[in-house]
């Protein structure tokens, strides 16, 4: 991925037209390539085919991806929305983001982990015969994403996947070990940086938000007697030293395994815009999610969770642009920094005041048994939810925006 990631760099870097023809003659030879390898793997397609075998792409190099989107495939089947198949994953070892799920997918999937295996299964993979398309779960862009549809059918049905019982048996020791006592509830905090993968940062950097914004929700979650637990990567700035927070992301026990389990055991995610977030939800866990951009797709997964998106403001002159004013735009569903730039659009963060609303809000949802909200919070819910229609991402999304944040800013609805 390294590798693509640099040669794509490289041709961006040549001049427009040198560009241009070279990935216009990289695709051409792309299809012929393509073409040539369906012919010689005909047989086998053939055969697998007539076994029901199919070998979908999983995206295995994002962590929310290679949980969503085998998430939603199994929740579709399972729903009766499509036919049943025997599924053969290629997920090459030293490409996975997460090594740990891949033993929790082994027990619905036939997953290959060899990369010699896997560069001989891969032309299986966009055969005609055995390919499956995975894109419409998640990776769609102008047109609205299928995990969310699944999620919302899928209803109060229990998650697919539960932690098994050696990290369960493992896993309290673990958080004990980072300071986490026994028996203390904690919620999983996440504010996306740039240090994941530095290849692609110039275009995701729009969806960064800074860990201090957190500060006052965390703060609110200890006063309630519980604590923080940072999630994240080493390459993360490190967390205010403060009593109550943990900066997992930077201790020296970070791993796979136990990634999941903190995610899987916590009160709830506190998340933004980065697929770290879906570590909860395909465990059955509630998420709120803060800084949630585009617009588009601010609702993060199921009925069970809340988000906030960032706020657009017109670069010219400092104006906050409205919800309908964004959603009837083509900027609802930008996905690059250098988009938002040449619409003269400047992203908002959210403010660690409305974060820590956000965070009230869903510990009282999870504190609070048959939670209801008011008329004025439906009326409010209503409104906003009216602006989307079938070509926005998360359009038919059964999650909620946060009520704090809409009744603040009720004046940029219609």
């Amino acid at each position: 991925m390294f590798l693509k990631t640099r040669i794509r760099e490289v041709i961006q870097s040549l001049p427009w037209g040198l560009s241009k023809l070279i990935i216009q003659i990289y695709r051409v030879a792309r299809r012929l390539a393509k073409y040539i390898l369906n012919v010689i793997y005909l047989i086998p397609a053939v055969v697998l085919r007539m076994f029901n075998f199919r070998v979908p792409i999983f995206s295995h190099w994002r962590i929310g991806h290679l949980l969503s989107d085998p998430d939603s495939y199994l929740k579709e089947e399972r729903l009766g929305l499509r036919p049943k198949h025997r599924v053969i994953m290629l997920a090459p070892r030293q490409q996975v983001v997460n090594q740990a799920f891949i033993g929790y997918l082994r027990q619905y999937f036939i997953v290959v982990t060899s990369p010699m295996i896997v560069r001989l299964l891969r032309p299986l993979s966009w055969h005609p015969l055995t390919c499956f398309d995975t894109s419409r779960y998640s990776k769609t862009t102008y047109e609205t994403v299928d995990f969310l549809k699944i999620q919302a059918l899928w209803v109060n049905r229990p998650p697919l996947f539960k932690i098994n019982p050696e990290d369960s048996c493992r896993g309290q020791k673990a958080l004990e070990k980072i300071g986490v006592p026994s028996g203390t509830w904690f919620v999983c905090v996440h504010s996306r940086e740039g240090g994941y993968n530095p290849g692609d940062e110039h275009v995701h950097s729009y969806r960064n938000s800074r860990i201090e914004d957190y500060l006052m929700a965390i703060e609110y979650i200890i006063s309630r007697g519980g604590m923080c637990i940072r999630m994240g990567d080493p390459t993360m700035r490190p967390a205010p030293i403060m009593e109550g927070l943990v900066d997992y992301a930077n201790h020296p026990t970070r791993c796979d395994w136990l990634d999941l389990y903190i995610a899987a055991n916590c009160r709830f995610f506190l998340g933004s815009s980065s697929g770290a977030f879906v570590m909860s939800p395909v465990f059955g866990v509630p998420v709120a999610c803060a800084n949630m951009v585009p617009l588009s797709a601010v609702f993060p997964w199921s009925k069970k969770d809340i988000g906030i998106p960032k706020l657009y403001k017109e670069a010219s002159s400092g104006r906050l642009l409205s919800f309908k004013e964004i959603l009837d735009s083509s900027g609802t569903g930008y996905w690059a920094s250098a988009e938002f730039m040449a619409a003269g659009i400047e992203l908002v963060n959210n403010s660690p005041e409305e974060i820590r609303d956000l965070a009230i809000e869903q510990f009282e949802r999870s504190a609070t048994p048959n939670f209801v909200y008011n008329e004025e919070d439906e009326v409010l819910q209503i409104r906003f939810r009216e602006l989307f229609r079938p070509e926005h991402f998360a359009y038919g999304s059964t999650s909620r925006i946060g009520r704090a944040f809409l009744k603040r800013y009720q004046h940029l609805l219609p």
